[in-house]
């Protein structure tokens, strides 16, 4: 729930925007760390709830961002042309807000290989750390941040996802240079989300 309120307010602040940093500040950032606050949770639980054909499940759930992308572009058009790029903003922060009630369907379940007797956790040495540490440690769970994998996950991922979105931010550009008009652009972004899809 806290990342769409984030990228609700990321893409409301980027509405009142003077300057490209506000943007970047405000639409990539804000927003940015919203979304990431959404997307890790919501494919977490995808694994938890589904045991046999997760791979399924997550294929499925993946799938919707490429139809949610196919369809968005050209709705963003549309409302750039009703509201302006502010109006469309505020209305896609409003959008966002939708991230809280899908956040809110999502029921934690306790599966019995969580339960600490039965998983293979991590010996607790909060004797050695200090106080103040044991408190932190025990508010947030840092014992991933031991595992070899997922620092290598991680890495591997915020590098991919640097280059990702890069020929999707100058791609309706291009095709406005390529002379195609703004909804022809648009649709171009909307057959490249296609390939997303699959």
């Amino acid at each position: 729930m806290v990342g769409g309120v984030l990228a609700c307010l990321g893409m409301l602040t980027a509405s009142f925007g003077q300057s490209l940093l506000h943007l970047y500040l405000s639409a990539g950032l804000l927003t940015g760390f919203g979304w990431a606050l959404v997307f890790s949770p919501t494919v977490s639980m995808i694994a938890k709830y589904f045991k046999r054909r997760r791979a399924l499940a997550t294929g499925l759930a993946f799938t919707g961002v490429g139809v949610a992308s196919f369809f968005f572009s050209p709705l963003f058009q549309l409302l750039i042309d009703g509201y302006g790029w502010r109006g469309a903003l505020q209305i896609l922060s409003a959008m966002m807000l939708n991230l809280c009630v899908c956040a809110a369907l999502l029921r934690p379940i306790a599966l019995i290989e969580d339960l600490p007797a039965a998983s293979g956790a991590l010996p607790d040495d909060g004797a050695k750390g200090t106080a103040c540490w044991g408190k932190v440690t025990s508010a947030f769970d840092l014992t991933l941040f031991q595992h070899r994998g997922f620092l290598v996950y991680s890495l591997s991922a915020g590098l991919i996802t640097m280059g990702f979105f890069v020929p999707y931010i100058h791609l309706v550009a291009h095709g406005k240079d390529l002379g195609l008009s703004d909804y022809e652009a648009a649709f171009l972004m909307s057959a490249t989300a296609i390939s997303d899809t699959g």
